[in-house]
C-alpha cells in the first residue's frame, strides 16, 4: 500500500493529479496506478492507494503527476510504502547517494532517519559502491557490520570521518524485524536523509563597536532646537563564516 499525504492550493484550477508506477525511473515507461481527486481548498488529506500486482514486483519506481488549467500547487508530504513480508524480517535498500551530486561538498556529515516509535526493531547499515555493493567496513565506520540502532523516533550515525574518494557512492540498507518481544508495533520507517557539509566550518569572533558623536540639529533653519543627542558606544560580537 503506497500511504501519503497531499495539499493543493487554488483547488478550482484542478485538472489532473495521479500517481504512476513502472519498473524504470523512465516516465514515459510508467503506467497510471490510480487517478487522485483534489483536496478542499488549501486542506492536506492522506490518500492511500494499493500498488495491486505491483506489490510482488523486486523494485518499482512511483511519479506523481499533475496538470493545471492555470496555476495551482500541489504538495506531497510523508510518503510510505507498507507491505507484508515473509518470515521475520525484511530489507529495503535506498537509491544511491553520490557524493558529487551535493553542491560544493566538503566532506559526508550524517545520515538521519526517523522512525514511527521508539520500540520499532530497525536497523542502519551503510553500504558503498565498489563495482558491487559492499557494506563499508567496521575500521572506517564503526559498528557497520553490527548495524546502527535508536531507542527513539530519530537516529543518525556520524559519518563525516569516511573517506569521499574511497565511498564516493552510498547507500543505505534497512533491515526491519517484525513485531517481537522488544517491539510492540511492527515497525515503521518514516524518512532518511543523508548530508554533507559544504563550505568553510571555521567562525572567527571579533569586536565590532558602533559609535555615536555629539551633534546637535544645525543648521537645520526649521528647528530652533539646541538640544545635544548622545550616547555612548555599545559593543558586540560579530560572527563570520560559512555554515555547515
Amino acid at each position: 500500500t503506497l500511504i501519503f499525504w497531499r495539499n493543493n492550493d487554488y483547488a478550482s484550477y484542478y485538472e489532473y493529479h495521479g500517481v504512476w508506477v513502472g519498473n524504470t525511473s523512465d516516465i514515459g515507461q510508467m503506467v497510471e496506478l490510480k487517478q487522485i481527486n483534489a483536496t478542499a481548498e488549501d486542506s492536506w488529506e492522506e490518500s492511500r492507494v494499493s500498488l495491486g500486482s505491483w506489490s510482488g514486483s523486486d523494485s518499482l519506481w512511483l511519479a506523481f503527476k499533475y496538470k493545471e488549467l492555470d496555476g495551482t500547487d500541489w504538495w506531497i508530504d510523508d510518503v510510505v510504502i507498507t507491505g507484508n513480508t515473509k518470515g521475520d524480517s525484511g530489507t529495503c535498500k535506498s537509491p544511491y547517494i553520490a557524493y558529487d551530486d551535493f553542491y560544493s561538498p566538503v566532506s559526508w556529515d550524517s545520515i538521519i532517519w526517523h522512525q514511527a516509535t521508539g520500540e520499532d526493531s530497525i536497523k542502519i547499515q551503510v553500504e558503498y559502491l565498489n563495482g558491487t555493493w559492499d557494506i563499508i567496513p567496521d575500521i572506517d565506520l564503526s559498528n557497520n557490520s553490527t548495524g546502527f540502532f535508536t531507542s527513539s523516533t530519530c537516529g543518525s550515525i556520524d559519518i563525516s570521518g569516511i573517506s569521499t574518494t574511497t565511498y564516493d557512492t552510498l547507500r543505505i540498507v534497512t533491515t526491519f524485524t517484525k513485531k517481537t518481544a522488544k517491539a510492540a508495533t511492527d515497525p515503521s520507517l518514516k524518512d532518511w536523509t543523508v548530508t554533507t557539509k559544504f563550505g568553510g566550518s571555521a567562525i572567527e569572533e571579533r569586536p565590532a563597536t558602533f559609535f555615536y558623536s555629539l551633534s546637535q540639529n544645525y543648521p537645520n533653519p526649521f528647528s530652533h532646537k539646541t538640544v545635544i543627542e548622545w550616547n555612548v558606544a555599545r559593543g558586540f560580537s560579530l560572527a563570520e563564516g560559512n555554515p555547515e
